[in-house]
């Protein structure tokens, strides 16, 4: 028996070695952000990162039926 959040058990949840009992889910207010210094210019790589960071979010919803 576990307590997780969902992005950590994903995987295991998707292959079936982890099993949710209960379809209830629990928003948990605390976020994280990328923040950047104001008037300085995105980097590519910055930009690479937010864009790869935003994907796997929008994934991560949809696997758990969140968006």
């Amino acid at each position: 028996m576990a307590l997780a959040d969902n992005i950590m058990v994903e995987d295991l949840l998707a292959s079936g070695q982890l099993v949710a009992p209960f379809t209830i889910r629990h928003a948990i207010p605390q976020s994280y952000c990328l923040w950047q210094k104001p008037g300085n210019r995105i980097s590519i790589s910055v930009r690479l990162f937010r864009d790869w960071l935003l994907s796997e979010i929008a994934s991560h919803k949809q696997v758990m039926r969140l968006a």
